[in-house]
């Protein structure tokens, strides 16, 4: 799998079951879009592997902000900007709706020569 996820333990208490419970149901349906996410990529994970590079999913927030971290040959790479408009962004936006947006965490662009 290509996802991280992390899962924290929720101690169910009569007084605060409904918050506990309602939080188990955000993480199960958080699980989901990311299977989604994992399959959606799957091209691109290959694509960029090819060529040295790595893709990682770092998180999906609670405001449905995916971060992703470009690896490897993608760091110093002058296309990693395609690579992440898209092919990243553009396939997850285009394939799963409930996702807002889509944020690289080790690279800005105005740091990337265009």
């Amino acid at each position: 799998m290509h996802y991280v996820i992390q899962l924290q333990k929720f101690k169910i208490t009569s007084h605060k079951s409904y918050f506990c419970l309602n939080k188990i149901n955000l993480l199960e349906n958080k699980v989901e879009l990311l299977k989604k996410v994992n399959k959606a990529l799957e091209n691109v994970f290959n694509f960029v592997k090819q060529d040295g590079g790595e893709l990682k999913i770092i998180d999906l927030t609670d405001d449905m902000v995916l971060q992703v971290e470009l690896n490897g040959a993608c760091r110093t790479c002058d296309m990693n900007t395609m690579t992440f408009k898209a092919g990243v962004e553009e396939t997850i936006l285009k394939s799963i709706p409930e996702i807002k947006s889509v944020e690289a965490l080790n690279f800005s662009f105005e740091q990337i020569r265009l």
